[in-house]
C-alpha cells in the first residue's frame, strides 16, 4: 500500500517542536550564568556639590566632574561678576589649566575653592582714577557722577564741564556727521579721553568683550557687563559725542568718555541694543 508522500517522515515535526524548546532552555541557561553589565558610573558625569569663596561672600556651586576648569570660570562669571580673564582660582594649588576637568584636580563633595579677581566694576574704577583734588577744587558729590536729569545736558554738568573746558585735543581722532548711516566700530583702538586724560577703546567682538587701556593699566571688560549705554553731542562740536557706559547697577557706576566721533556712534549703541 502507498504512503502519501505529503505526510512527512516519522520524527520531522518532533523534532521541529524540540528544536523550539531547546533555543528557550538554551536562552534561560545563558541568562542565568551572564550577569547584566550596568553602566559605568563615571561614563555619565558625577555631580559634586562644593564652595566657592569671592570676596568673603560663600557661593555653593553643583558641577559635573567632567566639565573642565574654563568652564567652572565661566559658570563663576555669571555667579559673582569677575571675569574669566582676571579670576584666580585656589584648590590644593591653583587651577592655571582650563582645560583639566573637576575629576582629575580631584575635585570632592564640600571640598573649598577659593576665588581671587576684581569685578567688572571694580575694573572700571581702576580704569578711571579720580583727578587730583585741591583745596579750590571740592570732591564732586554722587549727585554729579550719577547720569544727569532729562532737563540738563551732560554739558552743563561741572563733572563734563572739567574736561570740556580744556578745549578739543590736538590728538583727537576726527569725527563727523554721517550722512549714508553710522561707522562700523572699529577694530583698532578708538583714541578717547576721560575725567584723567587720554583713554584707548578697543572692543574685540570675537571675545565678547572691550579693552579699556590707559598708560598705567590695561582692563579688559566683558560686554555683557554692560547695563546700559547712552551719548549726547557735545555742544559746539556736533561731530563729537560724550559716551556713557554703564557697567553696574546703577548710573553711579557710569564710565564717561569724551570726544567721540560721531560716525561711530550708532554703531555702539545698536552694540548694546540701544
Amino acid at each position: 500500500m502507498d504512503i502519501d508522500q505529503t505526510v512527512p517522515t516519522a520524527g520531522a515535526t518532533t523534532t521541529t517542536a524540540m528544536d523550539v524548546v531547546d533555543s528557550h532552555e538554551a536562552a534561560a541557561a545563558v541568562a542565568a550564568v551572564s550577569p547584566v553589565t550596568s553602566p559605568d558610573p563615571t561614563n555619565v558625569g558625577d555631580v559634586v556639590k562644593f564652595r566657592v569663596v569671592f570676596k568673603k561672600i560663600t557661593h555653593d556651586v553643583e558641577f559635573s566632574l567632567d566639565r573642565t576648569v574654563g568652564e567652572l570660570k565661566l559658570h563663576l562669571e555669571k555667579a559673582t561678576g569677575c571675569p574669566t580673564v582676571s579670576q584666580k582660582l585656589s584648590f590644593k594649588g591653583p587651577l592655571k589649566d582650563d582645560t583639566q576637568t573637576l575629576r582629575s584636580r580631584k575635585f570632592s563633595s564640600r571640598a573649598k575653592v577659593l576665588l581671587i579677581g576684581p569685578t567688572a566694576e571694580d575694573l572700571l574704577q581702576q580704569a578711571s582714577m579720580s583727578a587730583p583734588i585741591t583745596q579750590s577744587d571740592p570732591l564732586p558729590s554722587a549727585a554729579m557722577m550719577s547720569a544727569p536729569e532729562p532737563v540738563k545736558a551732560w554739558c552743563e554738568m561741572t563733572i563734563h564741564r572739567k574736561v570740556l573746558d580744556k578745549g578739543m585735543p590736538a590728538d583727537v581722532e576726527m569725527g563727523y556727521v554721517p550722512l549714508d548711516g553710522p561707522e562700523p566700530i572699529p577694530q583698532c583702538p578708538l583714541v578717547l579721553f576721560d575725567i584723567r586724560g587720554k583713554i584707548r577703546l578697543t572692543f574685540k567682538m570675537a571675545e565678547h568683550m572691550m579693552v579699556i587701556g590707559t598708560n598705567e593699566r590695561t582692563s579688559p571688560v566683558p560686554l555683557s557687563s554692560v547695563q546700559d549705554c547712552k551719548s549726547e553731542p557735545i555742544v559746539g562740536h556736533p561731530a563729537y559725542h560724550i559716551l556713557a557706559l554703564q557697567l553696574g547697577p546703577t548710573e553711579k557706576s557710569n564710565k564717561f568718555f569724551y570726544w567721540v566721533p560721531a560716525q561711530y556712534i550708532r554703531s555702539i549703541l545698536n552694540l548694546f541694543g540701544k
